[in-house]
């Protein structure tokens, strides 16, 4: 009876196709993944990680998206304001959720979810300023300090620890001053929150509205807090309630667009999609400029040092040389002409072959004895001390024989 048959089991498959299909455009239903219990893969492929939307594809890149979810924010405060005028002007009780200055109430409510927000947009930028390349200085960490001092606040709205340790404080002390237990939590409270606050200035600096709407956010909480108790404006119960609440919702939701306005900023500049300023350009042109000029500079002065501390003057282009003149038959006589370094080397040659001639008409005759003599291989092999000639000394001797020949024919 509570088994599912028929067209109920045939319909489930059928949409169970369908998501199939439509997760993955393109495929046919047979190639996709089968949806048998056991196989590994229950769900289609449009159910994985690289499939789904990432955490920073939350964050609008349209401005006219940004300006729809303030106006929506904003509406919905001024909403709460009237109507919680509306109840409490006609002097009846309000209601504990309608009641602005109540820490249970849709106002505190709203007020936390605008904190959460924005801290955790601070922990998405901190993740990705921690990767800018010329943040030498570690300013990206502010984000983290940011992130726990707006998830404080967030704390504060709904369940107003600040107050209570204020009166035990006083409680303790025994000190009541002017202004009530509002010292004893808004001084250290002013001092962390500054610090944090004008480091988040230097940070979001780049962004020119982003900072418009943190400047606006810091006045809002100022008003807050001391435009309430000026004697001067002489306002009613109501009306401090109703400016109280409304300047802290409005400083909480300026807040959050100072942070979304700058997390799009961000990542705009990370896909490369900000415009480059003329200023900006200018002064990237000008530092690669000066590198360069310094790099020149360093390349001379290297070559300075190489040539021992003396100064390098190039001359100018020196002109063509003239065509060397044509040499004469005078010059045939000349050692290191062409013509004689010829007759030399035929000259060495025939006195090799005429050696190894020599050498294989004496082969197997009886070697010469001891006492004997030759002119001639004295001349050739035997230097006046005793020693073997050397080549050179053996080309010489045979062009002095040769000159002398010559001499003599002539």
């Amino acid at each position: 009876m509570f088994r599912r048959t028929g067209h109920t089991d045939d319909r489930r498959r059928r949409v169970l196709t369908e998501e199939v299909v439509a997760g993955a455009p393109g495929r046919t239903p047979s190639g996709a993944r089968s949806m048998r219990a056991g196989d590994g893969h229950a769900y289609a492929d449009a159910a994985r990680r690289d499939q789904q939307p990432r955490v920073t594809d939350l964050v609008p890149r349209r401005m006219r998206v940004v300006a729809l979810g303030w106006g929506l924010s904003a509406a919905m405060i001024a909403g709460l304001e009237v109507l919680y005028a509306s109840v409490a002007g006609n002097g009846a009780a309000v209601a504990a959720p309608l009641d602005i200055a109540h820490a249970g109430s849709v106002a505190a409510w709203f007020s936390s979810v605008l904190l959460l927000a924005s801290a955790a947009l601070s922990v998405l930028l901190y993740t990705l300023r921690r990767h800018k390349q010329s943040d030498y200085h570690g300013r990206y960490r502010v984000w983290l300090w940011f992130g726990a001092a707006v998830l404080g606040m967030s704390l504060c709205s709904v369940a107003p620890l600040h107050l209570t340790l204020a009166d035990w404080l006083a409680a303790r002390t025994g000190w009541h001053p002017p202004g009530g237990t509002l010292a004893f939590w808004l001084a250290p409270v002013s001092l962390l929150l500054g610090y944090v606050g004008v480091r988040l200035l230097l940070e979001i600096r780049g962004s020119r509205l982003a900072l418009l709407a943190l400047l606006v956010s810091v006045a809002s909480y100022m008003a807050a807090v001391v435009l309430p108790a000026l004697p001067a404006l002489k306002l009613s119960a109501l009306h401090v309630v109703m400016l109280s609440a409304g300047c802290r919702m409005g400083a909480d939701l300026f807040l959050l667009l100072s942070v979304v306005l700058f997390a799009r900023h961000v990542l705009l500049d990370v896909e490369g999609l900000l415009p480059v300023s003329k200023s900006s350009a200018a002064a990237t042109a000008a530092s690669n400029a000066s590198g360069s000029s310094k790099s020149s500079s360093s390349t001379s002065s290297s070559a300075n040092g190489n040539s021992s501390g003396t100064s390098t003057k190039i001359d100018p282009a020196h002109a063509t040389p003239p065509a060397p003149a044509s040499r004469g038959n005078d010059d045939d006589d000349d050692s290191d002409s062409p013509r004689r370094r010829y007759e030399e080397a035929e000259d060495e040659d025939q006195w090799y072959q005429s050696k190894s001639d020599n050498d294989r008409r004496n082969r197997g005759k009886s070697a010469p004895p001891a006492n004997s003599y030759d002119a001639d291989a004295d001349d050739d092999e035997l230097s006046p001390q005793g020693r073997k000639l050397s080549k050179t000394e053996r080309k010489r001797l045979r062009k002095l024989k040769s000159q002398q020949r010559e001499s003599e024919f002539n």
